[in-house]
This record gives structure tokens, C-alpha cells and sequence, in this order.
């Protein structure tokens, strides 16, 4: 963080994306500081999709909580598969990494692995923590992790965290419905159309600069732990780039108080694209509060509030759905997010899927089932994708 960013001319290879970057203020004040808002925006592209050797590996939960018509639609959706169920749910998984790392090894091919589960495990290892340092090495290895809770029992935090330190995604199928085997075949379809697998985005900040915030809004919205910092730029993991879904990052970023001028204050890095966000620190009192585009800031402030009422949801902290409501009623008077979800496709799905949490909650506070819960969570994770039919 203390180098600083070399400028960079416009001209970029072909890529196999289109990256585009926003930021809502491009005026600051000189030697005052402030914050701004920056949206990232990845689209990968159809056109360089080569023929891919696709390798998956299934792993299923055959622990006791699975008995049943569980473990017989896991079995009947593997369609022929599976040739041994291990007892052990974290045992599984590792034998799955085993699999498929071997696979991994060949050039071209994309793997992942489809963990089938209650989620509970009840036998050997059961500390969530183990389960999440197990994914993050097999996204290391090149491996993702499609986690799939099945029923109303199992516990979708642990599942969560599993997919995403797999760099994957969780589905929440009911007992009866049989949706696994359209997200079988979703995931084939993924693998084939995957243009990039195991991207790393590099963030590199202006000296003094701070990394203050991060969220991923689609294809699934969280919040981003901290990322790894070598000295000179930020890794961010991300999901595998696929032809036909949209990557959304947005960040608050702290600025320092800089003389008045011009400077680059983030650069994003991505496969062979190079997107430089530059701001400028202008003596002209009329830039210093004008917001060139409100997108990022409401993308940001709409994820933040999302986020906060699942927290709300899964541990009941009221705390946290008044300080996702105060976020709310602040966009809800703000004429300029009016009309950046007007302009925004991506935004007005996040904002959407905010106002649906929303009333989700006021007509249930935060009391609901095991099973309406997972399908809040599910709906409000997983944006702009079609939920698979219960």
C-alpha cells in the first residue's frame, strides 16, 4: 500500500471480459479526505469459451440425519455416481478433494465438487471451522464447492460458509420437490460455459488510501472478509467468470487529503484487463459535493442493509434490523438512488431483493420456521439467478 500505482495508457489486449468501473464522486476536495464509492462491474464474454474438460466430483452426507427420502433423492438425482457413501459428512468432502484434485491437475479442465448434505454432521469431524479451512484449500487448488442443503434440518450458516470459501455457491432444495437434478445440470452448464476459473481480482490503492468496505452483489451478495494484502495489492477470490452471468463488486474506499490535482486512486487487475479509477482533487468549490453518479453508493448502502437483515434473521439481533431500516428509509428519500435503480438493471435487482427482505420480516418480525428461513436466506444470497423449483 505504500507503492505508488504507475499510470497506464487506455489501450488493454483482448480480453475474455469486459470490466467497467464507477465511481460516484470524481471531485474531492483538496487536503481534506473523504470517502467514495466505487462499483465494478464484469461481464465475461461468450466468445472466448473453449472446449473444457469438465471433471465433477459428488460428495454426499451419509451421516443418520440423512436417512430417508433425503439420502434416496441425493441418490437418484446422482443418477448411477455415487459407488460408496462415506459415513462421515467432513470425510466425504476430503475424499471428494482427493478425487477431484487429481483431475484438476489437467490442463483445461474446470472441477468442481457438489456437497449433498443436511448439513449436521454427527459423525468424526464436526467443528465448522475445519469444514471452512477445508474448502478455502480446495479453492486454492483450483476446486469449487457447490454446497446443497436438502430439507429443513441442516444448518445453511455452516453451508454458506462452506460455498463461499469454495468460491461456489449454497441451494436450499425441500425434502420433497426434486430440484437437484436441475441443479445438476446447471452445473454442467456453468463448467461448460466457464470462460475463467479461480479468478483472483488484484485491488491496488493510492498511498494512505483505505480499503474501508466490500461487498459481492451477484451473483451472490455478501459481504467481503478482509482480503489478503502482499505489500502492493489487495487478492479478492471470485467466483468462476461464466459466459452469461454478471459479476458486481462495489467498495467504500477512504481517500487522503492530497493537494489539489489529479491521481489514480485504485487500480483493478483482472486476467489481462486493467481498469485505473482516478479522482481529482479540485480547488473549485462547486465539484467539491456534487455526485457524478449515485450507483455505487446505493448499490453499496442496499447490499449493506440486505446483509443486515439476514443477520437479523439468523440470530434475531434486533440491533441489526434497526440499523438496516435507518439504511433504508435514507434511500428511500434519496432522489438520486431513485433514480440510478431506475437507470440500473443490477442495482434495481438488489434493491428489490432488499424491499422483499424487508417485507418478509414485517410480516413475520423475526420469527420464522427453519424452512421459511432458509428460503429468506436463499432468496436474498443468491440475486438474479432463477431459484431452482422446489
Amino acid at each position: 500500500m505504500k507503492q505508488p500505482i504507475e499510470p497506464q495508457g487506455r489501450s488493454q489486449k483482448r480480453s475474455p471480459l469486459a470490466m467497467k468501473c464507477t465511481i460516484n464522486r470524481a471531485a474531492l476536495k483538496p487536503n481534506t479526505g473523504g470517502s467514495v464509492f466505487v462499483a465494478v462491474d464484469l461481464t465475461p464474454s461468450a466468445a472466448v469459451v473453449a472446449a473444457r474438460n469438465r471433471s465433477i466430483a459428488l460428495a454426499i452426507d451419509a451421516s443418520g440425519s440423512m436417512d430417508g427420502e433425503k439420502i434416496e433423492q441425493a441418490k437418484s438425482a446422482a443418477m448411477g455416481l455415487i459407488k460408496q457413501l462415506r459415513p462421515a459428512m467432513y470425510d466425504g468432502l476430503e475424499a471428494a478433494f482427493k478425487q477431484a484434485r487429481q483431475a484438476s491437475h489437467e490442463a483445461g479442465t474446470v472441477t468442481r465438487v457438489l456437497l449433498l448434505t443436511d448439513g449436521n454432521p454427527t459423525v468424526g469431524r464436526t467443528d465448522g471451522k475445519e469444514f471452512v479451512t477445508l474448502a478455502q484449500a480446495m479453492r486454492e487448488a483450483g476446486i469449487t464447492i457447490t454446497a446443497i442443503g436438502i430439507g429443513n434440518d441442516y444448518n445453511e450458516f455452516l453451508l454458506q460458509k462452506i460455498a463461499e470459501a469454495g468460491g461456489g455457491m449454497w441451494h436450499h432444495i425441500e425434502t420433497t420437490g426434486g430440484g437437484l437434478p436441475q441443479i445438476f445440470q446447471e452445473q454442467a452448464a456453468q463448467m461448460a460455459g466457464t470462460v475463467v476459473a479461480n479468478p483472483e481480482l488484484k485491488v491496488s490503492i493510492m498511498p494512505g488510501a483505505e480499503l474501508a468496505d466490500a461487498y459481492t452483489v451477484r451473483p451472490v451478495l455478501n459481504r467481503l472478509p478482509r482480503p489478503k494484502f502482499d505489500g502492493a495489492a489487495f487478492t479478492i477470490p471470485l467466483r468462476d467468470l461464466v459466459a452469461g452471468e454478471e459479476q458486481t463488486l462495489v467498495f467504500r474506499l477512504g481517500v487522503p487529503a492530497k493537494p489539489a490535482g489529479r491521481g489514480t486512486l485504485v487500480r483493478f487487475s483482472l486476467v489481462e484487463v486493467t481498469q485505473d479509477v482516478e479522482v481529482t482533487f479540485s480547488d473549485d468549490p462547486k465539484q467539491w459535493n456534487v455526485e457524478t453518479n449515485p450507483y455505487p453508493r446505493t448499490l453499496l448502502s442496499s447490499a449493506e442493509a440486505t446483509v443486515l437483515i439476514q443477520r437479523a434473521v439468523q440470530t434475531k439481533e434486533a440491533s441489526a434490523l434497526q440499523k438496516a431500516e435507518t439504511i433504508m428509509k435514507s434511500l428511500a428519500s434519496d432522489a438520486g438512488a431513485t433514480a440510478a435503480t431506475r437507470a440500473n438493471a443490477a442495482l434495481n435487482e438488489v434493491m428489490t431483493t432488499m424491499k422483499d427482505a424487508q417485507a418478509t420480516v414485517m410480516r413475520s418480525g423475526l420469527q420464522l420456521s427453519d424452512s421459511a428461513k432458509k428460503e429468506f436466506l436463499q432468496a436474498t444470497t443468491v440475486i438474479g439467478k432463477k431459484k431452482p423449483k422446489r
